[in-house]
């Protein structure tokens, strides 16, 4: 179908957008062109076609759209068979009779269903009628296309309830009117339509009944609750202690609340533990280590910067889930914070999953570096969040050994120094030197990924990228694994350092693309509408040839660039501007997509927009963190959001992981979702993309 054309305040087409597809049926080739020759002089650009009959007229329609039938009745036998034909195709298209007298004939408009009546002399009416109801057309076929984008939104939102390992119900006035499988099951129902027009409070324990009243009260007034413990009953009677999760939301047009049931183990506590630690993020900590610096004088004690972060993140992630992740930061903030109480010094988190503080050394009994393992020691023993996972930490002291040394400056030494703990993970606690130390190449590893480049030892992992808006394209994100000699798959915090240390970074990029590109092929061949997102490294962004590397590849597999969506991790464009411009400018060139990947929450990264020819954002997984419970996250989040798409671009939400925030997400406009509620990375390409 053609895109709706642009039109201004009075419904008049824009000189720029498509013609009105006009068909002269009844008129001669000579008449025909008289009219659309007098349409143009009135600024209308237009194609006419005749039509000599039905049977040419609906030859025309099945070649293509049209907008406007003009209908001679003096010329046609029967007009009214032509508007029946036109009515029962289920096109929008209007229908404007022609005749000599128009006032004798108005009776036709309506006897026949047509749209108005014109002569044919009269140019100057006929181009007002044809304003307007190519005005009403593109609006009919606008929401026609808005209807069949809400029912595919509605279907995949239906099928992503239903798929939903969380119970989730819908309430209204205390009655349940809907509910997911999940929710039956927590319940020990067979079916959801037992639980559908049941009362919530049968199933809550006799005891709890009094209090869960007051909670209803509060979501029949609008107020809503944001989460409540209690204790529900099964169908066999036993009783189990939950927590439910309350937001507001819409079925079917009316308004009722969603809920959310968690059960709730015995360890775990009851309700809130605490405050979260709220650090100053980049920008904020980088402003007020400036103003400390800066105030320095050649007499003031040197500061030292310590940078923390989980070197290991992603593996912590997979074990434990965001959350708990989350909580091990917390928790690792707090000691930090405790130390720059201690020390007077400043606390800030500057990404994911990394920490900094600025002290002055002269204030430290011991080492700073020193005083990190000690943190981390404590928190490593301490920390419950950890259980079940073995993190591996990053740390690094840089000096600003100078008065006015530039904060950039100093987190950029110590991002340079910054390296994997090896005597840590063996349980001892050393200190580290604030020298820069480059990890030795372990041949084994080299080994191991050279062997899977010869012998394709590596697999792509698939993970749906889920539109939230109606688009109806299979998204999937390209991860990657490399086998071990037992066929166990490592992940890429497992080997890429190995990789970049060994300069094998652009020939595992050039695996990747070249083997997502030859499946991209065969999907395409069987024609399914499948995108894939592809991850590019810094090694990429600084290879002269991978251009024209990747353009080889589509010749050879006959691929299209349009079906590639290239990720630029936002650091890498920040540390190599002008070489990811070339290449994100090259790659657009062949049709193909470009997305900034780990979009953070920090203002100052509108700036890094501006460096490539985006066409979506990916947002960091820091968005999602408290993202259900917390209105300012969400408020940043939807500022964010709509920033984005002012731009033009399509927003991707990563670490996707309950429910709740599922439903924020949806309200708040993000265009799609990924992540572990929807399903883990696969070694096939398998998600029900229509339910």
């Amino acid at each position: 179908m053609r895109a709706a054309a642009a039109r201004d305040a009075y419904g008049r087409p824009d000189p720029g957008a498509p013609a009105v597809e006009v068909v002269a049926v009844g008129c001669t080739p000579a008449d025909a062109n008289t009219l659309a020759i007098a349409l143009r002089n009135a600024g209308i650009a237009v194609h006419a076609e005749v039509a000599a009959d039905l049977n040419e007229l609906v030859r025309l329609f099945d070649a293509g759209q049209r907008d406007l039938i003009l209908i001679d009745i003096a010329a046609v036998a029967d007009p009214a068979e032509i508007i029946d034909a036109l009515q029962s195709s289920g096109q929008p298209v209007a229908s404007v009779l022609l005749a000599d007298d128009p006032a004798a004939n108005l009776s036709l408009v309506e006897q026949l269903g047509a749209r108005d009546i014109v002569a044919q002399a009269d140019t100057e009416r006929l181009a007002l009628i044809v304003r307007r109801e190519f005005h009403s057309v593109t609006v009919m076929r606008d929401l026609d296309e808005a209807r069949r984008r809400l029912a595919a939104a509605e279907q995949r939102c239906d099928h992503l309830l239903g798929a939903a390992s969380d119970a989730i119900a819908y309430v209204h006035h205390g009655m349940h009117v809907r509910a997911n499988p999940a929710y039956a099951r927590l319940f020990g129902f067979t079916d959801t339509t037992e639980v559908e027009d049941l009362p919530i409070m049968d199933l809550l324990a006799p005891a709890e009944r009094k209090k869960f009243k007051g909670v209803l009260r509060d979501l029949d007034s609008g107020e809503g609750a944001a989460n409540t413990d209690t204790v529900v009953v099964r169908e066999g009677g036993e009783e189990c202690p939950v927590t439910m999760t309350f937001c507001a939301a819409q079925v079917d047009g009316e308004q009722c609340s969603q809920i959310v049931v968690r059960e709730r183990r015995e360890e775990e506590p009851a309700g809130p533990v605490g405050t979260p630690t709220i650090l100053p993020d980049e920008s904020d900590f980088l402003e007020r280590v400036d103003a400390v610096l800066t105030a320095g004088t050649s007499d003031t004690a040197p500061f030292g910067l310590l940078l923390l972060d989980i070197y290991n993140a992603g593996q912590v992630q997979k074990r434990l889930g965001l959350a708990r992740t989350e909580a091990a930061m917390q928790e690792l903030a707090a000691a930090l914070q405790a130390l720059a109480g201690q020390t007077a010094g400043i606390c800030g988190r500057i990404g994911d999953y990394n920490l900094a503080l600025l002290a002055p050394l002269s204030t430290a009994g011991q080492s700073l570096a020193q005083q990190g393992l000690d943190i981390l020691a404590a928190v490593a023993e301490s920390n419950d969040a950890l259980k079940g996972a073995t993190p591996e930490f990053n740390l690094a002291v840089s000096v600003a050994d100078a008065p006015g040394t530039k904060a950039s400056r100093l987190l950029a030494r110590a991002r340079e120094t910054l390296h994997p703990l090896t005597a840590w993970r063996n349980g001892t606690a050393v200190p580290v030197p604030a020298t820069a130390q480059v990890k030795p190449v372990d041949p084994a590893m080299v080994e191991l990924i050279d062997n899977a480049l010869a012998h394709d030892r590596f697999r792509l992992k698939y993970q749906p990228i889920v539109s939230l808006q109606g688009d109806t394209r299979e998204h999937y994100s390209i991860l990657l694994r490399l086998l071990d000699p037992n066929d166990v798959e490592l992940s890429p915090a497992d080997f890429l350092e190995q990789a970049a240390a060994s300069e094998r970074l652009v020939a595992i990029d050039r695996w990747v693309v070249k083997n997502s590109i030859r499946e991209l092929a065969e999907q395409r061949a069987e024609g399914r509408k499948i995108v894939f997102f592809v991850t590019l490294s810094s090694a990429a962004i600084l290879d002269h040839g991978f251009l024209l590397w990747i353009c080889d590849c589509l010749r050879e597999h006959q691929a299209k660039g349009a079906w590639l969506v290239f990720q630029f991790d936002v650091h890498d464009v920040i540390e190599h501007v002008e070489p990811a411009r070339h290449l994100a400018e090259g790659l657009k060139k062949i049709n193909c997509n470009i997305a900034l990947d780990h979009y953070p929450r920090s203002t100052d990264a509108e700036a890094v927009l501006d460096q490539l020819p985006l066409d979506a954002v990916r947002l960091s997984s820091e968005f999602m963190v408290d993202l259900a419970t917390s209105n300012e996250r969400q408020a940043q989040l939807t500022d964010i959001n709509r920033k984005l798409q002012e731009r033009g671009l399509k927003t991707v939400a990563t670490a996707v992981e309950d429910a709740n925030s599922l439903a924020v997400l949806w309200n708040t406009g993000v265009n799609y979702i990924q992540g572990y509620f929807l399903q883990e990375p696969s070694n096939s390409i398998t998600y029900a993309y229509d339910g």
